[in-house]
């Protein structure tokens, strides 16, 4: 063998010698780094399971995370988180649905929690370290890709710590945001200038930030009815970051938000009175405006809809949005409208909007989420119903169409032309566009309003329900509520169940025994058996009977009542009695037709009013001087008159907030009236000039007065001591006093619930005034 050949076949060998050596070396490369990628990211191990319980952990957002997993007939049974440091709210959605998605499926292999990615991750990961311990029977498989990278789902991103500001187009106006990377990770995230919609961006600005945070990522949800800010916010960030962060993997994602061809649509829908117009345009594949055109919705109940839905449409880029309460026929009729004008031409690429027809609904929902109401529940027909109004009997007829109040119809009725007329349009279109009773009565003709709502009440059932007839529907709970009552608070437990109210419990209370028995023990039932708080007072406990009904309100979140709102059990007794002194004082006082001018003490100075009668009745009221507050009185000034003339009377409400400029205009023409009363009853008592001291017994002991006549008049009366309860006998000294001077006479009524304190201050001005009979 030449030199030659022995040289290529040595040198052969240490080749063949490099390469065995070169696989070797490679090969435990591979196994160990297989290995080692195995144990960071552990995989649910293959074949059956050993039944029994194992503890696993992870590494969370926040810190570690640990799990206990209860294996049963070779099945997870139970997935149960033993410790965690995630943030509360934002990783709940991923302790509340990972560890019964495991279950169900019996595997880890299930979707994460979007926005809460790295909790859902870290409770995958640790049942799988769980189980990848003594809970199975086979060795777990490692496959190719345990030697390949993380899939892009679960690869961590790494930011350069620092503080990092990005901008982006928001609805309105550049939207700028502030991020910080502690660590790597996104640590914080702030919203530090915008000029989004309030209220309708408020969602976005609280939630999207914190979800980025989260996930450490921008990979998140948008929120519903605000995808433009949300976007906003995510592209801001995403600004931020790409420009000097560093990042290691693509941040943002693409949204999947409806796009509509660029132009300008119309289209219509059915309102509540006739049909209404929309003009829709669309800008960059996006709606820019919306524009009510043409309607003939009633004016203030809808004006909320026409500002608010078309508002809403265009921030959410939808017709996904929420129907505003009080005006929800309107709410329907704007997005409906728009659905049609989007349908009809602009070539929708993606689904859009969900449209709730009135057809699809067995309960009408109550868009108000604030309270437990969910909503009312009627049955389609047409029913008739009737009630007393100021003049008589108003008759009704009520349509239900779909579940809803489709038209209240007054049949007859024998109200004013003028203002009685006004509240019957007015009152019938509230309830139809609210589709309740539970509207606003009209100032001046609150008797007429009130026939009207009560009709309807009777027409559809709601005073007297059964399982049968159309209810209140609340949501399913225990709600607690207090209010203030005669002695102090009033707390009450409400249980609604089956969306009606089940039980009304009162938990505490410091009212009087004995006196505020009857409330105690009648509201509450009253409320349960009616399935509403609108009902009535208890004749002597109308504070307590107030505390309970307002207690229960607030449970229910539903507004408060005032004392002026209550009506009471024996009200038709108390109306009969009130419509028959009516009666007889209309046939006692004779009023001269003419024009009168009179004075009262208003709140700053005189006030004096001009008052006109025509056929003996009150026709024109007119405050022609006075000097009260600009705006504060003007409701008293444009109300009190109005109700005067429509009621015929003086006895009429004070407005809230002008009491004083209210009183006065009704003293006023009190003094205009007295010199419009004819002869044929001019037979007023005459008593002695001076004052005088009068004693009687009351209910709790005695009680003195003073009576001041003069001119044979009496024109003052002052109580000088009295133990009477306080609360109770408010009313009786509030209304029994005026009444004697007004009357110039003891023959006045008493006042009901507080009847022995009435007839204590009339004895003691008999006793005055030495009156024997």
């Amino acid at each position: 063998m030449g030199k030659k050949t022995k040289f290529v076949l040595e040198l052969i060998a240490v080749s063949v010698i490099i390469w065995i050596l070169t696989v070797i070396v490679f090969t435990d490369q591979v196994t160990f780094r297989s290995a080692i990628n195995n144990e960071e990211v552990a995989t649910m191990p293959t074949g059956e399971l050993t039944d029994g319980t194992y503890t696993g952990e992870a590494d969370g957002h926040n810190g570690p995370l640990k799990v206990e997993v209860v294996v049963e007939n070779g099945a997870i049974s139970a997935v149960n988180l033993l410790e965690h440091v995630e943030s509360e709210a934002i990783a709940d959605p991923a302790i509340d649905q990972i560890p019964q998605a495991i279950i169900d499926n019996n595997s880890t292999d299930i979707d994460s929690i979007s926005g809460a990615t790295v909790s859902s991750k870290a409770i995958i990961t640790a049942v799988n370290n769980a189980l990848s311990g003594d809970a199975s029977e086979t060795t777990t498989v490692v496959t190719e890709e345990s030697t390949e990278e993380p899939d892009e789902e679960t690869q961590a991103v790494t930011f350069e710590d620092g503080t990092y500001n990005g901008e982006a187009e928001g609805h309105n106006a550049p939207l700028t945001v502030e991020v910080t990377v502690t660590d790597g990770a996104i640590s914080d995230v702030q919203v530090v200038d915008h000029q989004e919609t309030e209220g309708i961006s408020d969602p976005a600005i609280e939630e999207i930030p914190a979800a980025i945070v989260e996930a450490n990522s921008t990979d998140v949800d948008f929120v519903s009815g605000a995808s433009v800010t949300s976007e906003a916010i995510v592209n801001a960030v995403n600004n931020a970051l790409n420009a000097d962060a560093s990042t290691t993997e693509e941040d943002s994602k693409e949204t999947d938000a409806a796009t509509y061809e660029d132009g300008t649509y119309t289209g219509e829908a059915e309102g509540h009175n006739a049909p209404l117009t929309v003009e829709v345009t669309v800008a960059d594949g996006a709606i820019t405006d919306v524009q009510v055109v043409e309607h003939e919705e009633t004016q203030g109940i809808s004006d909320p809809a026409i500002e608010e839905v078309p508002a809403a449409i265009v921030e959410a880029n939808s017709t996904d949005v929420e129907i505003v309460s009080g005006a929800t026929v309107s709410s329907q009729a704007i997005i409906d409208a728009v659905n049609n004008a989007l349908s009809s031409d602009a070539s929708v690429t993606s689904e859009d909007s969900k449209t709730t027809s009135s057809s699809d609904l067995t309960v009408v929902e109550v868009p108000n989420s604030s309270s437990a109401i969910v909503g009312y529940v009627f049955a389609d027909g047409s029913y008739t119903g009737e009630a007393e109004g100021r003049h008589g009997l108003i008759e009704v007829e009520v349509t239900v169409e779909n579940g809803t109040i489709a038209d209240v119809e007054v049949l007859n009725h024998n109200e004013s032309e003028d203002l009685g007329v006004q509240a019957i349009e007015e009152v019938t279109t509230a309830i139809v566009e609210n589709n309740t009773t539970d509207v606003e009565v009209v100032s001046g003709a609150s008797l007429t309003s009130q026939g009207v709502i009560n009709a309807t009440k009777n027409a559809l059932g709601i005073l007297v329900q059964t399982s049968t007839e159309p209810h209140l529907v609340y949501e399913d709970g225990t709600y607690l509520g207090e209010a203030e009552g005669f002695g102090g608070p009033i707390r009450v437990e409400v249980i609604v169940k089956d969306g009606k109210l089940n039980e009304v419990t009162i938990l505490e209370h410091a009212e009087t025994d004995g006196i505020s028995d009857p409330a105690r023990n009648e509201i509450p039932a009253t409320i349960v058996e009616n399935n509403t708080t609108d009902v009535a007072a208890v004749s002597g406990a109308s504070y307590s009977s107030l505390g309970i009904i307002n207690a229960v309100n607030n449970a229910l979140n539903l507004p408060e009542i005032t004392q002026e709102d209550l009506t009471f059990l024996d009200a038709d007794a108390q109306n009969t009695t009130e419509e028959e002194s009516t009666e007889e004082e209309a046939t006692e006082v004779v009023w001269q037709d003419g024009t009168y001018t009179a004075e009262a003490e208003g709140h700053n100075d005189t006030l004096e009013v001009e008052v006109t009668i025509t056929d003996g009745a009150i026709t024109e009221v007119n405050v022609l001087n006075h000097s009260e507050t600009e705006g504060i009185s003007d409701p008293a000034i444009e109300e009190v008159p109005a109700a005067i003339v429509e009621n015929n009377s003086t006895d009429v409400d004070i407005v809230s907030g002008a009491s004083v400029s209210s009183q006065a205009i009704i003293d006023a023409v009190n003094a205009a009236l007295a010199q419009a009363e004819g002869d044929t009853n001019n037979e007023a008592a005459s008593f002695e000039d001076g004052t005088h001291n009068g004693t009687a017994k009351g209910h709790n002991g005695p009680l003195e007065l003073e009576v001041v006549v003069e001119g044979g008049v009496i024109t003052e009366i002052n109580v000088l001591s009295h133990s009477e309860t306080k609360g109770i006998s408010d009313p009786a000294f509030e209304e029994v006093i005026p009444a004697i001077i007004e009357a110039n006479s003891v023959e006045v009524d008493t006042v009901s619930g507080a009847s022995i304190t009435s007839n204590a201050i009339i004895d003691a001005v008999k006793d005055a005034l030495n009156i024997t009979e």
